[in-house]
């Protein structure tokens, strides 16, 4: 299946949920958490990916999702609650609580052909602090990281780097 055809099923699915989807910048996307020791696949690329949804009774959008792989949800140390996944798309896909209470809309958070797994914690930084870090399972078997640090820096190679999980499988 190409990736064309994979964001006209999202686009279908999307539409019957009464969601919009707008190519891989916006919508609901998703998909989420394991490790690279974890997985037993990593032949599957972005295109080959099969849709699911996840409902919310009480959290962001409806996300639209790469079947096998799970949605995860982070506290921030201020409270608030994260919601991300991989997408069927292969991007990184995020939904924040907002000060209300309410959620902000499915966010793309970029990256490419990422394959398995979504996992938020802490990742110690060259000064030993705890940095605030998503981390996924890329097609080429490494993880891939974006940290933040007053807003979400570049994805890096972060398979030598320290990482503590923080959250939960939805």
């Amino acid at each position: 299946m190409t990736l064309t055809k994979v964001r006209t099923q999202i686009g279908v699915l999307a539409a019957a949920l009464g969601l919009a989807f707008v190519g891989a910048a916006s919508a609901t996307a998703a998909a989420a958490p394991q490790t690279a020791a974890r997985h037993a696949d990593t032949s599957a690329t972005a295109a080959s990916l099969s849709v699911c949804t996840k409902h919310f009774t009480d959290g962001p959008a409806d996300a639209v999702y790469a079947c096998g792989t799970q949605v995860w949800i982070f506290q921030w140390p201020n409270g608030h609650y994260e919601v991300s996944l991989v997408g069927t798309d292969g991007a990184a896909w995020d939904s924040w609580q907002l000060s209300d209470g309410t959620y902000s809309a499915w966010t793309s958070m970029g990256g490419h052909d990422l394959i398995w797994g979504m996992e938020l914690g802490y990742a110690d930084g060259s000064s030993g602090s705890n940095l605030v870090t998503m981390r996924a399972v890329g097609s080429d078997d490494h993880y891939w990281c974006r940290t933040y640090v007053s807003g979400w820096g570049n994805w890096y190679d972060c398979n030598n780097t320290t990482f503590r999980t923080s959250g939960r499988a939805l």
